[in-house]
């Protein structure tokens, strides 16, 4: 099967190696080059590529997560000795602060009552 290349998918020119900037299940399998011109045909050997599945609870920082095992879409969110990339990764009242990459307590203050 011919590989259709996407903005996930990169073949070097050069060196002749395929790079994948994000992985799916789908990716998995069997990688094979050839090369074909007017004086024959050449075929690389096999590549098998396993995918798992990363979990939010496997203490490792997979590609989905902001920090180990939080923050991102799949995550639940992160509390504030964890580094964060925008308000939604972090846990109840904390905010990203965005320069340091880490959550923040944010303080509410109230209008006086007349």
């Amino acid at each position: 099967e011919t590989i259709d290349y996407s903005n996930r998918l990169y073949l070097n020119l050069f060196d002749g190696s395929l790079h994948f900037s994000q992985t799916i299940l789908q990716d998995e399998g069997v990688y094979q080059c050839e090369a074909k011109n007017e004086y024959g045909t050449v075929t690389s050997t096999e590549a098998i590529l396993s995918i798992t599945e990363s979990t939010c609870f496997d203490g490792l920082l997979s590609p989905h997560e902001t920090d180990i095992d939080c923050g991102g879409i799949y995550c639940t969110t992160c509390n504030y000795t964890y580094s964060c990339k925008i308000d939604s990764d972090c846990t109840g009242d904390l905010v990203c602060l965005y320069a340091f990459k880490l959550p923040s307590q944010l303080h509410y203050i109230s209008p006086a009552n007349p």
